[in-house]
């Protein structure tokens, strides 16, 4: 029966109505033939493509961000023909000005002939410019991010809840020594010292448990990091947590302040080195206008003295009174001597010294004056070890120390005198500056009572000493420092309260003739 006028006209309305549907559709919407020829294209893909409908279907398709054209059987068009319904997404459709857009497709046979030939086939095209320009503008923030973050100069180390590293820059990588392979996916603990485990975890319970919003840090504080090789060192860090799909990430920002700490221990080191020597400098000013007033008052007294014994001696009465005055202003100058020395305002005459043979006099003399509970023996690793310095000053020294060694022993002990040659470099004296180059060291040990901490810090600062009053002046050791400093030496101490104490002086070596003498 044939169709009524009505019912074609019903149809035209029905087909414009849906082609009018169609065009408003925010997609492409192409129908192919059997040949393979477009008989429908939306507005939109005929916008967007720039060609009419009818040469819509000889458009060529790409395989995304390639010159490598789709095989025919793979594009939209020909795998809707073929009967099949198929989602692509890295396809290019060239455009009439030569661009190219970006799409992805849907394709599906839309109507077949009664043996199951497709007989027109619909592809839906949608474009992906604006998905595409921003996974490229996401890709390329990553890219920048990731460059920035391996080029800081901190450690950057980001964990998961469950502590284990996720990300490892090159800065980390330059600290811990580790590459990023060999940490990413490790826990975190290969980075921390053991003594540091427990209070880690708990450390980061509490802050993961706080209520501080992602990406404000903490205060940044210090602990103690372990490197490959086992070494630990001083770090600074701060930590920041953010919530990534319901889970915290945990970020360290890592500095390595090994240099810094030794930078201010030796800055320490030198403003106490700089306040002991002022003070020292001070006292010595003090002590030496004083030491040569109480000359100038002795002089009389040991002249008087000895005018008075002469007189005595020659009317046959007893000069034991003057002797005695003579004896105690001979004292008085002895002491005032040491007080010259300590403030190295006394006048020295330097010459060549062999201390070899300066310590076997030294020694052949102590042992007829020291107390019979005690030993002393001499070590020479070398026949002669000459100096350049004051013999009367050096023997002062050693003489000084061998009479400390034996007042450190209470009943019975030995004092052993070491006397070797060497050469330094850039050693460090606990008394007086680095020494490089060849010294001469006397070393003088005792096994006695050994000094505390405290005391081994003040041993030579003038005045001071652990001896009963009238005892000791507390100057023996202060002038062998100021003789030492006066020859350019240094000199170490090691004490061990209960078990003794040794004594090391350097003094430098003198390619010399020795013609010294006590």
């Amino acid at each position: 029966m044939m169709d009524s006028p009505k019912t074609k006209a019903q149809l035209a309305a029905e087909n414009q109505a849906l082609r009018d549907l169609l065009d408003m559709l925010p997609v492409s919407v192409i129908v192919y033939e059997e040949d393979g020829s477009s008989s429908f294209a939306n507005k939109l893909s005929i916008s967007e493509v720039g060609i009419g409908a009818d040469k819509f279907g000889s458009q060529k398709y790409y395989v995304a961000g390639t010159d490598k054209l789709y095989p025919l059987w793979k594009s939209p068009r020909d795998l809707a023909l073929a009967g099949l319904s198929q989602y692509v997404d890295d396809l290019e459709i060239e455009l009439v000005n030569g661009d190219r857009l970006p799409l992805e497709a849907w394709s599906a046979p839309l109507q077949t002939d009664g043996n199951g030939k497709v007989m027109q086939a619909v592809v839906v095209a949608s474009s992906i410019a604006e998905k595409k320009a921003a996974e490229t503008a996401l890709r390329e923030s990553n890219l920048r991010l990731s460059e920035i973050i391996d080029i800081a100069q901190d450690a950057i180390v980001s964990v998961d809840e469950n502590h284990i590293v996720t990300l490892f820059n090159n800065g980390a990588e330059r600290v811990f020594g580790y590459k990023e392979d060999e940490v990413v996916g490790q826990p975190l603990e290969i980075l921390l010292p053991e003594f540091l485990h427990s209070d880690h975890h708990r450390l980061v319970k509490e802050f993961g448990d706080s209520e501080i919003n992602s990406r404000v840090m903490s205060t940044r504080g210090e602990l103690s990091g372990i490197r490959k090789n086992g070494e630990q060192f001083p770090a600074e860090v701060s930590i920041s947590k953010v919530t990534v799909g319901g889970k915290a990430i945990f970020t360290a920002f890592l500095q390595d302040i090994s240099t810094r700490k030794r930078a201010e221990a030796r800055q320490t080191a030198l403003e106490q080195k700089l306040y002991q020597t002022q003070k020292m400098e001070t006292v010595g000013r003090l002590a030496g206008g004083i030491a040569h007033e109480l000359n100038n008052m002795l002089s009389p007294i040991l002249g008087y003295a000895e005018i008075l014994m002469l007189q005595l001696k020659k009317r046959g009465e007893d000069p034991a009174h003057a002797n005695a005055i003579y004896r105690s202003a001979q004292r008085a100058k002895s002491l005032v001597s040491k007080i010259l020395l300590f403030s190295r305002r006394g006048p020295s005459e330097h010459m060549s010294v062999d201390l070899v043979q300066l310590l076997q006099e030294l020694v052949e003399f102590t042992r007829l004056t020291q107390p019979k509970n005690i030993t002393l023996n001499l070590t020479c690793a070398s026949e002669t070890a000459p100096i350049l310095g004051s013999s009367i000053q050096i023997y002062q020294v050693m003489s000084d120390l061998c009479i400390n060694a034996q007042q450190a022993i209470l009943d019975s002990g030995n004092i052993e005198i070491a006397i070797d040659i060497l050469e330094l470099e850039n050693h460090k004296c606990g008394v007086g500056e680095r020494l490089s180059g060849k010294f001469v060291r006397v070393t003088v040990s005792d096994d006695g009572c050994g000094m505390d901490k405290r005391t081994a810090e003040r041993i030579f600062e003038p005045f001071y000493t652990t001896r009963e009053v009238g005892e000791g002046s507390g100057l023996g050791l202060s002038a062998v420092f100021g003789i030492v400093e006066n020859h350019k030496g240094g000199i170490n101490v090691s004490t061990v309260l209960g078990k003794g104490s040794s004594f090391e002086i350097y003094l430098p070596f003198f390619e010399g003739e020795s013609k010294g003498r006590l």
